[in-house]
């Protein structure tokens, strides 16, 4: 079994996907190991980046996923790897080429995705909190925004 975890970038520019430098990553849980094979074969295409260190352990669009998972498959913990994959600005020629590498993995049952969608940047930190009052309590903005 292979978890694939797509996140996008908000640390790093990238014009394409990249790939963890890194064999685990830990969760309060236990250790998740990074499907090196899997790696390999994505490393050959020549259509990844490495990430640094650095920019693997700022970057939250992954991480958030990993507790969860950690604890959804905690019966199985032996039986899968993860294979996070930093998404970047893809223009629709990339989309097309990435979609068509992935699709094989994708065609696999035994393999999942997770895909952040990272939707969440509501907030005065990130200067954005659209509210319609007219809509009433703040769910109802959130439900008829969800309806337009």
């Amino acid at each position: 079994r292979k978890i694939f975890i797509l996140g996008p970038s908000h640390h790093v520019p990238l014009s394409r996907c990249a790939l963890s430098s890194v064999d685990i990553y830990r969760t309060p849980l236990y250790d998740l190991r990074i499907d090196q094979k899997i790696y390999g074969e994505l490393w050959k295409t020549g259509m990844f980046e490495r990430m640094s260190l650095q920019t693997d352990e700022d970057e939250h669009s992954i991480e958030m996923h990993l507790p969860y998972t950690a604890k959804a498959m905690e019966s199985h913990k032996d039986e899968f790897t993860i294979i996070p994959v930093l998404v970047g600005a893809l223009s629709e020629a990339k989309e097309q080429e990435f979609g068509k590498l992935f699709s094989k993995y994708l065609a696999d049952p035994s393999n999942l995705f997770v895909v952040s969608s990272d939707f969440c940047h509501w907030g005065q930190r990130f200067r954005y909190s659209y509210y319609d009052e007219s809509q009433g309590e703040i769910y109802r903005s959130i439900e008829h925004l969800d309806k337009m």
